[in-house]
C-alpha cells in the first residue's frame, strides 16, 4: 500500500468512548426494600463481550484471470481460425502485468504468449496501454515434444492419433523460437483496449491469409487455439523461460487444451485484501449506524473510502440511543494501528446489558466505499431469557455499497485505498448505502473474514 495510505490507516484514532447505560427499571423487590428502610443493590446484569474479527482471505498470486476459448461470434468453444479471434475482459492495477499462452495448432509444442514476465499494462505514470500490442507477443516452444516439419508432422495436433503421441524433445526448456516461420505478426494480432475503471479487453485476431503458411506448394491453415490467461504482479505469469514447462502448459502446447494449466492457475486467482481499522457501537433500537433510504453519513463515508475510523467515532459519541462506542485498529500481535491482512485478527472488548444490539463496520480496502457490517438495526446481544449471544455471527455480517464513491474493478481502481493519491479522491456517486450484490465482482464475505462473540 502507498505509505501515504498506510500511514493514514494507522494514524491514532480514540480507542474507547464510553456513555453511561440507562438504568433498568426497580423491580418489586427492590420497591419493597426501600419501602422498609432497606439499602438496595439492582444486580448487575451486563456482560462482557469480546468481538473478533479474523481476516481468512488468501494472498492470491493472480488478480485475474481465467480459459478464452470461444472465438467472437461463435457459442462452442474451439480454435481461432483465420479471421476468427479471441476476446476476454479483465482487471488489472497500475504496476501489474498480463500473461496469455496459446498454441500455435500446425506445430508439437509451440505456443504464443508475451514475455515470461507478463505484457506490460500501463506505462511508467500509471497510464493504460492501448491499442496494438502485437510487438510485445512471442513464439515459443514449449520443449515437450520433438520438434517436426510445421505443417506436416504426424504427431501435430490436426493430424496426431491422439493427445501426448510425439516423441519426448531432448531438449526439455522452454524457450524462445527465433525468427519464426511463420512470423508471429502473420498469424495473430493483439489489440489492447481499457474501458476505464482498471477494466481491459484484450482481442487475439487471426489474421493469417491463405498463403501464409505453405507446406509442399500447398496452403495450410494457421489457427491457434483456446488458451489461459492471468494478470500478476512482478513475480511472474505463467512459464519461465529456461525451464521445464509446467504439466498444464504441456497439454496445452501440444494439444491445445487449456484445461490442465487453468485448473492449476485457478486457485491462485483470487482479491487480496486487508479491511480496515474500524468502530464497534453499542446502541438501543433507537439508534443505527446507517440506513439503507439515506445517504451515507460523512464519518461513515470517511470509514468506507479511506479506512478513517475516527470521524464516525467521534459522530456517534453523541448520538442518542448510543451506550459505548469503541475503535478497533491493531490487529493482534502487532504494536502499532494497522490494516488487518490475511491471518489476522482484530479484537474489541464491550459491555452490554439485556436488550442491547451491536453495531460495527470496518472497510474491504481493496474497494471503494465498501465495508462488512451487520444490518443497519444491529446484532441482538441477548436472547429473550437475557442470555448473551456468543459464537461465529459471520452469518449476520454484510457486505454494503456507502454509496459515496463510483465503483472500479475491486482490487485494481485508481482511486481505491491502496493506490489513491490522498483521501476522497473519488469520484462522488451521490447514492444511498446498499447491500453488495453478486454482480460486484466481490467474493463473498464469508470467504474474507470470520466474526464472533465471546462473553463473559
Amino acid at each position: 500500500m502507498p505509505k501515504t495510505i498506510l500511514s493514514s490507516l494507522r494514524a491514532a484514532v480514540r480507542t474507547t468512548m464510553t456513555k453511561a447505560a440507562p438504568i433498568a427499571g426497580l423491580s418489586a423487590m427492590a420497591l419493597l426494600g426501600a419501602a422498609c428502610g432497606e439499602e438496595t443493590v439492582e444486580p448487575d446484569t451486563s456482560k462482557e463481550f469480546v468481538l473478533t474479527i479474523e481476516n481468512i482471505g488468501q494472498a492470491f498470486d493472480y488478480l485475474d484471470g481465467d480459459v478464452f476459448n470461444t472465438p467472437v461470434g461463435l457459442d462452442q468453444p474451439g480454435p481461432a481460425l483465420p479471421g476468427a479471434a479471441y476476446e476476454f475482459r479483465f482487471k488489472a492495477a497500475p504496476g501489474q502485468k498480463l500473461s496469455f499462452v496459446s498454441m500455435f495448432a500446425q506445430s508439437n509444442d509451440w505456443f504464443y504468449a508475451p514475455l515470461p514476465g507478463g505484457l506490460d499494462l500501463f506505462a511508467s505514470d500509471g497510464t493504460a496501454r492501448t491499442g496494438d500490442v502485437t510487438s510485445d507477443i512471442y513464439l515459443w516452444d514449449a520443449g515437450t515434444e520433438a520438434d517436426e516439419e510445421v505443417g506436416k508432422g504426424p504427431n501435430q495436433a490436426p493430424r496426431q492419433a491422439g493427445a501426448n503421441t510425439g516423441d519426448a524433445d531432448p531438449d526439455t526448456s522452454v524457450r524462445q523460437i527465433n525468427n519464426p516461420n511463420p512470423a508471429v505478426d502473420a498469424v495473430i494480432s493483439a489489440t489492447l483496449n481499457y474501458q476505464g475503471d482498471g477494466w481491459f479487453t484484450l482481442r487475439l485476431a487471426n489474421v493469417s491469409q491463405q498463403d501464409t503458411l505453405m507446406v509442399d506448394g500447398a496452403p495450410v491453415p494457421a489457427p491457434f487455439t483456446p488458451g489461459v490467461y492471468a494478470v500478476h504482479g512482478d513475480q511472474g505469469g505463467l512459464f519461465k523461460s529456461g525451464d521445464a514447462a509446467p504439466t498444464g502448459l504441456e497439454s496445452l502446447a501440444e494439444d491445445g487444451s487449456p484445461v490442465a494449466l487453468h485448473e492449476q492457475v485457478s486457485p491462485k486467482i483470487g482479491l487480496t485484501t486487508p479491511f480496515a481499522p474500524g468502530v464497534v457501537a453499542v446502541h438501543d433500537s433507537s439508534a443505527e449506524l446507517f440506513n439503507t433510504s439515506s445517504p451515507a453519513s460523512a464519518g461513515l463515508e470517511a470509514l468506507a473510502e479511506d479506512g478513517n475510523a475516527a470521524t464516525l467515532a467521534t459522530a456517534l459519541e453523541s448520538v442518542a440511543g448510543i451506550n459505548e462506542v469503541k475503535v478497533f485498529n491493531t490487529p493482534g500481535g502487532e504494536a502499532n494501528p494497522g490494516p488487518l491482512f490475511p491471518g489476522q485478527k482484530y479484537q474489541v472488548s464491550f459491555k452490554a446489558t439485556p436488550g442491547a444490539k451491536l453495531s460495527f463496520a470496518t472497510m474491504l480496502v481493496q474497494s471503494n466505499d465498501v465495508f462488512a457490517a451487520p444490518n443497519s438495526s444491529g446484532i441482538e446481544l441477548f436472547d429473550a431469557q437475557g442470555a448473551a449471544k456468543t459464537g461465529d455471527i459471520t452469518a449476520e455480517t454484510i457486505l454494503w455499497d456507502a454509496g459515496t464513491e463510483v465503483d472500479q474493478a475491486p482490487g485494481a481502481g485508481k482511486d481505491q485505498a491502496p493506490r489513491q493519491s490522498g483521501p476522497d479522491v473519488g469520484e462522488d456517486q451521490g447514492a444511498n448505502v446498499r447491500r453488495i450484490e453478486a454482480s460486484d465482482n466481490l467474493p463473498e464475505l464469508s470467504k474474507l473474514i470470520k466474526v464472533s462473540l465471546s462473553a463473559n
